[in-house]
């Protein structure tokens, strides 16, 4: 007990400290009896310091607090394991960097103070934010580190040449440092959400610039000519890798459509860097191939030969077979719309961590121990705003609060009311509450409860963590009891960072379903002017809207929540799949002149763009696969989903894609047998 005072003072004496509430500190209100007037309230130590010394002494003091654990639930637990040291911070709550520096400063007395042999939880909204900052920068080197080996190996397998890697990825590592700065000019935070910035660029950046070397090396191969490889890797490649750019930027736009800034900041930031990629790679890709001799190869190993081979099998297939492959489609379809009922639209705020962090196990105790620190703070006040706590007023508020108190979710809630003697059968409110202001607000942190005036008083609300669907339910309670109990002479308003957080959470899957919209309202108009035809327009709709069904499906199936994270990930998806497709397909839109069967011009897509498609979807899977190592439970699962995504994409594009394509162009001859073969 000793060391806990020596520790509270000293804490107390840091600067940027405004208050330190612990067993030693924590000051007790009692009314002393008055035969005449009501009582008077008073505030007295709840531990003498006298007695830290008198072992027996401090022991009938501690029985007592025991005996009455939950006026003192806020530094003791009900089991007397735990105790809390609470310390409240003057910096607000947005300038983290100045409040991790006091929370150092504490860190260091705490090891100074505290017993060899006692375990320190450190938890709080402060930690738990200094956590997430410093987990999401080693996440983000992680990730982008394990990106560009993956997309470096990928190139060499595919290519078999060291040099061809300065080409891809100079530009993208340019952009990437654009991109970062102007985050930092602009004073946009780095989030869960916008962490994983520098690996989709990178992945993006790469798929395009895969596109562009693999035409030059094709070109190249036959005449051994720079200039000219150059300039016909451009006209083949350009337009495509131009209507890709801005589908992919579209798509990342159309997060600005959603509620929660972190969402709008991240499509914000990635959009502009799509654009910045297609200049970057039109502009260095010719400028360094003309000063990097590259070989001219392209595939030469088992495993990326066997990758075309199977492509070719499954492309002939579905242009000889469509009918089959479109029933195939068809019941994939009606699966992946039937499990949307299982989808989970769920957010907890501790469960961005992995149960063994220590951080986690903190809050856990936390809320079990202490009641945590989420929850809604409830504002009520009069409707005509005249002084609130009247006899009846108080009463009507009493009653609120304790029917608050016994909902099931509930774990402490703290209100003016606590300051009041509970024994005396008719209180007078307003006596009390002068007596109140002239004690030291400081101590009792009456501001949080009640204002000057005594016209409006919060109750604030723990409750455990819940997720954000329960909590949406227990607001719902609240609004319920207070049209019970207060009626329409009250307003009560929910208020609160926790209800924020829960306001945009309940916005997600409206966010998501606006930004698909949107997305699609964007991208179809560009579809329409880069292809121009009305079969490849439609076709190009129908392999594009696949590919969003599947990773629906696949969250539902596997149990994977859609919350902040996994929620972008469609949006981030529909411009990303158009890629490839517009690769594929403005091919055939060149091919249709020439008068070619539908399966000539399916295979000769494939030896132009195929190859392409499927190494820039390699790289894309290999790319989010690599998010799989964040210790954020959000990035992890985005990954997962937008590799999932890919893969769709890549199957509709070489399945699906040479299906309608055949039906479209020969449709009563494919099912017959008359049509040529791809292989």
């Amino acid at each position: 007990m000793t060391s806990l005072n020596e520790l509270s003072s000293q804490i107390q004496s840091v600067n940027g400290v405004s208050q330190v509430v612990s067993l030693t500190t924590l000051a007790n209100l009692t009314a002393v009896p008055s035969l005449v007037d009501p009582p008077t309230l008073k505030l007295i130590p709840q531990f003498p310091a006298e007695i830290y010394n008198e072992q027996p002494k401090l022991d009938k003091h501690l029985q007592q607090i025991a005996e009455n654990v939950e006026a003192y639930r806020l530094v003791l637990s009900k089991d007397q394991k735990y105790t809390l040291l609470a310390v409240k911070l003057i910096p607000p709550l947005t300038d983290l960097q100045q409040r991790r520096a006091i929370i150092d400063t504490i860190d260091a007395y705490i090891n100074s103070y505290v017993p060899a042999d006692t375990q320190v939880y450190r938890s709080g909204v402060s930690i738990v934010e200094a956590t997430y900052a410093d987990q999401i920068l080693i996440d983000q080197l992680i990730a982008t580190t394990l990106t560009t080996l993956f997309v470096a190996l990928l190139i060499y397998l595919v290519l078999k040449q060291w040099r061809v890697l300065v080409v891809v990825l100079t530009p993208v590592f340019l952009v990437i440092v654009s991109c970062l700065s102007v985050m930092g000019w602009f004073n946009i935070p780095v989030t869960i959400i916008n962490s994983v910035v520098p690996a989709i660029i990178l992945v993006i950046g790469v798929a395009d610039a895969i596109h562009m070397v693999i035409a030059f090396l094709r070109i190249y191969s036959k005449n051994k000519n720079t200039e000219e490889a150059i300039e016909q890797m451009l006209f083949s490649t350009s337009p495509a890798c131009f209507y890709t750019s801005i589908s992919t930027s579209a798509g990342f736009f159309s997060l600005l459509m959603a509620k929660l800034i972190i969402i709008q900041d991240f499509g914000l930031v990635v959009a502009v860097a799509v654009i910045q990629l297609w200049l970057a790679n039109q502009l260095l890709i010719p400028f360094l191939l003309r000063n990097i001799a590259l070989k001219p190869q392209v595939v030469e190993n088992y495993l990326t030969k066997t990758a075309v081979v199977i492509m070719y099998k499954l492309a002939n297939f579905a242009s000889l077979k469509p009918y089959r492959v479109l029933l195939f489609t068809a019941g994939v379809v009606v699966v992946s719309l039937l499990s949307f009922n299982f989808i989970n639209i769920e957010q907890k705020f501790n469960e961005e961590l992995s149960k063994q962090h220590s951080v986690r196990i903190a809050q856990t105790l936390l809320e079990q121990k202490f009641g945590g620190f989420l929850g809604p703070d409830i504002r009520v006040s009069r409707v005509d705003e005249s002084e609130i706590l009247t006899k009846h007023s108080a009463d009507k508020i009493s009653t609120f609060v304790s029917a608050i108190k016994a909902l099931k979710h509930t774990d402490s809630v703290r209100s003016i009311f606590d300051f009041f003697p509970q024994h005396y059968e008719q209180p007078q409110y307003q006596y009390y509450i002068k007596q109140l202001h002239q004690l030291p607000a400081e101590q009792l942190n009456l501001a949080e409860l009640i204002n000057d005036n005594n016209s409006v008083i919060a109750v604030q609300v723990r409750i455990s963590d819940i997720g954000s669907k329960q909590a949406m339910l227990y607001k719902e309670q609240i609004e319920s009891l207070a049209k019970q109990y207060l009626g329409r002479e009250f307003k009560v308003d929910i208020v609160g960072q926790w209800w924020l957080a829960q306001q945009g959470m309940d916005q997600i899957l409206m966010d998501m379903i606006i930004t698909l919209c949107a997305a699609f309202i964007i991208i179809i108009p560009i579809i329409m002017v880069a292809l121009k035809e009305k079969r490849l327009i439609i076709i190009a709709v129908i392999i594009n809207f696949l590919p969003i069904l599947i990773p629906l499906a696949f969250m539902a199936f596997t149990g994977i929540q859609v919350r902040i994270g996994t929620a972008v990930v469609l949006a981030i998806a529909i411009g990303i799949v158009v890629d490839n497709s517009f690769h594929l397909l403005t091919k055939l839109r060149l091919l249709a002149k020439q008068g070619l069967s539908a399966q000539l011009q399916i295979k000769s897509m494939l030896d132009h763009a195929g190859k392409g498609v499927m190494y820039t979807t390699l790289a894309l899977v290999a790319g989010f696969l690599s998010m799989t190592s964040n210790q954020l439970i959000a990035i992890n699962d985005m990954g997962v989903i937008a590799s999932v995504t890919f893969v769709a994409a890549l199957m509709a594009d070489i399945v699906l894609l040479p299906a309608l394509y055949s039906l479209a162009l020969t449709p009563s001859s494919n099912e017959k047998g008359t049509a040529h073969n791809i292989m």
